[in-house]
C-alpha cells in the first residue's frame, strides 16, 4: 500500500526594519551560510525541518501530495508483482498516459489479485468492475493464441493494461462507457469484438501499448472458434510457461503458490 507523502512548505518570517537592523540581518544570513559550510548539508536540512515544523504549529498549512488513486494490493508480494508490471508498462508512452491518469484522477481504483466475478461464460478472467472500482488481475496469467502457423503470447502486464483501459474510459466518459459496454446488435461485430467498449479498448489502447512493447497485436475480443488459452507464466512481464501447471488448476488463483 502506498503511503501518503507530505511536503511541508518552509516560510521564513519577514522582519520589520524597526525590529532588526540591516547589519543584524546580514549577520543572520552570514551565520546560516557558515552553518552550511562548516557542518554540512545534513545540519542545514535539519534546521529547515525545524523551521517547517514551527510554521506548521503556527497554523501554516503544509503542502501535501495525494496518495496514488490506483491502489495496489496490501500484501507485499502482490504489491511487488504489481509494481513490476507498472515498471514494464512504463516503457510504453500510451501506458504511461493511462497509468498516470488513474493514479491522479478523482476516483480511486483498487487492484485485486483474484479472478473477476464470473460472466455469462462462467470462465475465470481478468476484468474491470465499475461498480466496485476494481480491477481483477492475476499477475502470472499469460494469454496465447494461434495466428496462422505461428503462436502468439501476451504478458499478464498487457492484460492488466487492458483492464486499466476500461477503468480509464469509465472515468473520463462515464456515459459513453455505459453505452459502449452494451453488446453489438450486429452478429458479425458481436462475434468478433463483443461490444464497442472492448473494440475501442483493444484498438486504441491495448494494441498501441503492445506495439510499443513489441508484443503481438490482437484482432478480436471473442476467441470462439480460435485456438486460444491462458497459461501460467514466470511473472507479470514473462511469456515463459511455468512447467507442471495449468491455468485452470484449482490453486491457480493463489498467486505464486505453485
Amino acid at each position: 500500500m502506498r503511503l501518503r507523502k507530505y511536503r511541508e512548505l518552509v516560510r521564513f518570517p519577514l522582519m520589520n526594519t524597526n525590529e532588526q537592523s540591516l547589519s543584524q540581518k546580514q549577520n543572520t544570513f552570514d551565520g546560516a551560510r557558515k552553518l552550511i559550510t562548516s557542518t554540512g548539508l545534513v545540519l542545514a536540512l535539519c534546521g529547515l525541518l525545524t523551521a517547517s515544523r514551527t510554521n506548521a504549529a503556527n497554523n501554516d498549512t503544509p503542502v501535501t501530495q495525494p496518495a496514488s488513486r490506483l491502489v495496489a494490493p496490501a500484501d507485499p508480494k502482490e504489491a511487488a508483482a504489481f509494481q513490476e508490471a507498472l515498471e514494464y508498462l512504463s516503457h510504453s508512452a500510451k501506458a504511461r498516459e493511462i497509468i498516470s491518469y488513474l493514479q491522479n484522477c478523482d476516483t480511486s481504483c483498487k487492484v485485486v489479485f483474484e479472478f473477476a466475478p464470473s460472466e455469462a461464460t462462467g470462465l475465470p478472467s481478468d476484468g474491470f468492475v465499475r461498480q466496485e472500482h476494481a480491477i481483477y488481475w492475476i499477475p502470472d496469467w499469460g494469454f496465447r493464441w494461434n495466428h496462422g502457423f505461428a503462436s502468439r503470447k501476451q504478458t499478464a502486464a498487457v492484460a492488466l493494461l487492458h483492464e486499466m483501459g476500461h477503468a480509464y474510459h469509465a472515468a473520463t466518459d462515464p456515459a459513453r462507457y455505459e453505452r459502449d459496454c452494451k453488446p453489438y446488435s450486429d452478429a458479425a461485430q458481436r462475434n468478433l469484438w463483443t461490444s464497442p467498449e472492448e473494440k475501442r479498448t483493444i484498438k486504441e489502447i491495448e494494441n498501441v501499448v503492445s506495439k510499443e512493447l513489441n508484443e503481438p497485436l490482437t484482432d478480436r475480443h471473442n476467441w470462439t472458434g480460435v485456438w486460444a488459452d491462458h497459461y501460467k507464466t514466470l511473472g507479470p512481464k514473462s511469456t515463459v510457461e511455468r512447467k507442471g501447471s495449468r491455468a485452470d488448476d484449482s490453486a491457480f488463483s493463489n498467486f505464486g503458490n505453485n
